[in-house]
């Protein structure tokens, strides 16, 4: 009966794999990358706020508005023997005050286009990471189910030897246990799938559209990449302190003299209209308020820079971690793959020969089985390891 529901099983698996794989389109790395760029609403956000700093730029400052007022003087209450005026003033900046408002302006759009670039290495951080969590977790469903169909066959080669008087119950009862516990990481194996597919999917602005290819087996060497450039996550403290800089430059603008101007239409004593004028120069006479800003901001170029050696320390102490953890998974996987796996793996074929000889005892047999399914997983978990910190390790250091 537990034959029967195992084959079942295996058979539903094998639909399912089915289905899945007509259901989903495999794509590169590269490929995923570009369609979540594509699509990011914090891409179309960074866009929107560069194109806003572009249309400011050619703009300069904002005319202020014109005043339109009436005034009277009357020196004879019983008729019309004063004066009335209709008046209207309009003050205008200098010309370098503009200039100071579009180079704010522009050295605004210059740091939000490199803060484009910024969200950039955000989301292919994030497509990278859910690429490989998805592109693991399909070869620990692979090794479980290899684990459940080896287990399998264990059981039904131990019940046949059992129902036939060759041998005694234990093995019997080991290989159904076994069966049961792989069973258990297959199930568990297949949900971890269907959940990295769908965060996957998600960050490439769909659904259930795509999954990832097989996973290169010569990883170590691929990620061995150096340039040379500008390190964004430092790049972006230069331009911040070049928008203060121009901001001070139009705080200044603000002590500067504006030409004041006005048209005035006046009646005297109810006789015609006369027509009048007014030059003027508006010079603020407060200054204290205007430096005290000014001094401010230039306290904020110092911190800009603080700031910058803050960041610089704490991505040479982060690179330093991931470099050394790196090297040492280099070793460890390069140990399993040149001494433990090939070590286990003679060791199970002289067991499995000598077992089904009939000379070997089934548990050393089931044993190693089980120890050779460990140290696949135990090296899987460390190549999950290494793309995780390289991921890290390239967001930090990669330069353009």
């Amino acid at each position: 009966m537990y034959k029967n529901i195992v084959l079942l099983y295996c058979l539903c698996m094998l639909f399912i794999n089915s289905i899945s794989a007509q259901q989903y389109k495999s794509i590169p790395i590269e490929q995923a990358i570009e369609l979540a760029l594509k699509q990011d609403p914090s891409m179309i956000l960074a866009d929107l706020y560069i194109t806003q700093s572009d249309v400011l730029s050619t703009g300069g400052v904002p005319m202020q508005p014109a005043q339109i007022f009436f005034s009277g003087d009357e020196f004879n209450f019983d008729g019309i023997s004063g004066i009335q005026s209709l008046n209207i003033q309009q003050s205008f900046n200098l010309p370098s005050v503009s200039k100071t408002y579009q180079d704010y302006n522009k050295a605004q759009s210059k740091r939000y286009k490199h803060q484009k670039l910024l969200t950039t290495k955000d989301i292919v951080r994030n497509v990278e990471s859910s690429y490989y969590n998805l592109a693991i977790a399909k070869q620990e469903l692979i090794l479980s189910q290899d684990a459940m169909s080896i287990y399998s066959s264990f059981l039904t080669r131990s019940k046949d030897a059992y129902e036939g008087g060759e041998s005694n119950k234990v093995a019997m009862i080991t290989a159904r246990t076994l069966l049961k516990k792989a069973t258990l990481n297959t199930d568990h194996a297949a949900h971890e799938v269907e959940v990295a597919r769908e965060i996957f999917n998600i960050w490439l602005g769909k659904t259930d559209n795509y999954d990832t290819e097989i996973l290169a087996s010569d990883i170590l060497e691929d990620f061995d990449k150096k340039e040379e450039g500008i390190n964004p996550h430092l790049g972006i403290y230069q331009l911040e302190k070049e928008v203060i800089e121009r901001g001070i430059e139009m705080q200044k603008s603000k002590l500067l003299p504006q030409l004041n101007t006005g048209l005035r239409l006046q009646s005297v004593n109810g006789d015609l209209l006369y027509f009048g004028y007014q030059l003027g120069v508006n010079i603020p006479l407060m200054k204290g308020g205007y430096k005290k800003q000014i001094e401010g901001s230039k306290v904020s170029l110092a911190i800009v820079d603080t700031e910058k050696k803050i960041k610089e320390r704490e991505i040479v102490v982060r690179t330093t971690k991931l470099k050394n953890h790196i090297e040492h998974l280099k070793l460890k996987i390069k140990a399993y793959d040149t001494d433990l796996l090939p070590s286990i793996s003679e060791q199970l074929s002289l067991l499995k020969d000598a077992y089904q000889a009939g000379e070997g005892s089934y548990i050393e047999y089931m044993m190693s089985i089980e120890n050779y399914n460990d140290l696949q997983l135990e090296k899987l978990n460390l190549i999950e390891d290494f793309y995780k910190n390289h991921i890290e390790l390239k967001y930090w250091t990669e330069v353009y």
